[in-house]
C-alpha cells in the first residue's frame, strides 16, 4: 500500500501546502525552477513554513518545469521539499505541463521517482484517457490530476478546453488515477471551488482534494493582493470536506498562514 493510501485510509481530512510561486514572488525572487538552485535556502525556508503550519503533503518547486529543464533543477526541487519534511509529510512532484508533453518528452526519465510518494499534474485543462493512460501505467507512484477552471459567456464552470467538472470526474473514474482535485483558476471563488467539487462528486467516487487561489488579486502599489484572508479560507474548509475533499491546500496567493488557520479548522474537524 502506497504512503499516499495509508493517509487516505484514515478517512480523516488532510491538509496539503499553499503556494510556492506567490511566496517567492513577496521575496523579490523570481519563482521560475532555476531558484531550487540560486535560492535553496529560500525554497527550504517557504516549505519548512508549510510543514510548521501544518500540511502533511509538500509540493516539489517543480510546476513550471518542462522537457528542457535540467536534471539537477529537478533533483534539488524534490532534495529541498524532502529535506524540509519531517518524516510523516508526502512529497508529492508538481508539474503543470499538459499530459500529453508529458509523456511525449523526457521530463519522466529526469523525476527521482524512488523520493517521490506521488506525481502531481496540476493546473490542467484537457482530460482525457489516451494522454493520462500512458503515464499513471508507466509510474511506480500515484498520480494526482487537478484541473483549473473558468465560468463562460453563459457563467458555466467549464475549462479552457470546454470540459464541464461532471465530464471530467466521468474520464478520471475510468483513468487510473489515485486522486482527482481542482485548483487555480480565473475569477474562481471558494464558493465556485465547492461547486466544481459537489459536481466531481455527483459523478465519481475518487478521492477529492482542493487548493483554491486566496481569491483573485488586485495590484496595488505594483503588488498583487489577494482578497481571501486566513480565516476565511479556515471557514470554508468545512464546506469543501462536505463536498467531497479529504485533502485541502492551497494555490496562488495562499500562505503558510492560511495553512495554520485551515489546521484549526482541521483539528475541530478531526476531533
Amino acid at each position: 500500500m502506497s504512503k499516499l493510501k495509508e493517509a487516505l485510509a484514515a478517512g480523516k481530512p488532510i491538509l496539503m501546502d499553499g503556494a510556492m510561486g506567490t511566496e517567492l514572488l513577496r521575496a523579490g525572487v523570481d519563482p521560475r525552477p532555476g531558484v531550487n538552485l540560486t535560492h535553496p535556502e529560500l525554497v527550504e525556508r517557504i516549505h519548512e513554513s508549510y510543514v510548521h503550519a501544518g500540511a502533511r503533503v509538500m509540493l516539489t518547486n517543480t510546476f513550471q518545469v518542462n522537457n528542457g529543464t535540467r536534471g539537477r533543477v529537478i533533483a534539488a526541487a524534490v532534495a529541498l521539499a524532502r529535506g524540509a519534511a519531517r518524516g510523516e509529510e508526502l512529497v508529492f512532484a508538481s508539474v503543470g505541463m499538459p499530459m500529453a508533453e508529458v509523456f511525449a518528452g523526457s521530463l519522466l526519465s529526469r523525476m527521482p521517482f524512488e523520493q517521490l510518494d506521488g506525481f502531481l499534474l496540476e493546473t490542467q485543462s484537457n482530460f482525457s484517457i489516451t494522454e493520462i493512460l500512458p503515464i499513471t501505467v508507466r509510474l511506480s507512484v500515484p498520480v494526482l490530476v487537478s484541473m483549473t477552471f473558468r465560468r463562460d459567456a453563459g457563467g458555466r464552470l467549464e475549462t479552457v478546453k470546454g470540459l464541464t467538472p461532471e465530464a471530467i470526474a466521468a474520464t478520471a473514474q475510468q483513468a487510473g488515477i489515485a486522486m482527482l482535485g481542482v485548483n487555480c483558476g480565473r475569477d474562481i471563488s471558494l464558493a465556485d471551488t465547492t461547486m466544481i467539487l459537489q459536481a466531481y462528486r455527483s459523478v465519481c467516487n475518487l478521492p477529492l482534494f482542493a487548493r483554491p487561489n486566496a481569491g483573485t488579486p488586485s495590484k496595488v502599489a505594483d503588488q498583487l493582493v489577494y482578497p481571501v484572508t486566513p480565516e476565511e479560507m479556515a471557514a470554508w474548509m468545512p464546506k469543501a470536506i462536505r463536498a467531497g475533499a479529504i485533502v485541502i491546500g492551497g494555490c496562488c496567493g495562499t500562505t503558510p498562514e492560511h495553512i495554520a488557520a485551515c489546521r484549526q479548522a482541521q483539528a475541530k474537524l478531526n476531533n
